[in-house]
């Protein structure tokens, strides 16, 4: 949740609420599954409120962005760090190489910038919008078991709501 990612409280804004039902309708045909136009445009725009947001206490993040800080280093300590609590587990290496890229290529227009367009591509990224119940990598089948991590997320959504 934004809460979990914000370093300190924050007005944060989003309009999602502000949209009626028929610009939420989602398909349920598997053939053509997919989130209503009005309601990707807004959550893209919320997502760039709130990274704006995060870019803006990014010495709360890690200390070295606070700096203003470009090294790889720096990067991947964000990268770790944002991406945890983001994504309510570890980042696999992967995911963390393809984030840290994204933090150098922007880090040529600012400490500031690479932050929010990190930020940015972690929220709205499935693994934040959706919590996903995937079970182990190569687990298949109608049921899996769980990892720690998922059954960590969640018991955090059960007590806490989010």
């Amino acid at each position: 949740s934004m809460k979990a990612l914000l370093p300190a409280p924050a007005e944060v804004q989003t309009r999602l609420a502000g949209l009626t039902t028929s610009d939420l309708e989602f398909s349920s045909s598997a053939g053509v599954a997919g989130a209503p136009p009005a309601f990707v445009a807004q959550l893209y725009e919320d997502a760039a409120t709130a990274a704006s947001a995060l870019a803006a206490q990014r010495g709360k993040l890690t200390a070295c962005v606070g700096r203003d800080d470009a090294s790889a280093a720096c990067a991947r300590e964000l990268v770790t760090t944002l991406g945890r609590r983001a994504f309510r587990r570890p980042l696999s290496s992967e995911e963390a190489a393809g984030f840290e890229a994204l933090f150098r290529q922007a880090a040529a227009h600012g400490t500031a910038v690479a932050v929010e367009k990190v930020a940015h591509a972690m929220l709205i990224s499935p693994h934040f919008l959706f919590r996903s119940e995937l079970g182990a990598p190569g687990a298949t089948g109608p049921e899996v078991t769980l990892t720690p991590h998922e059954h960590a997320s969640a018991l955090s959504f059960f007590l806490t709501d989010g």
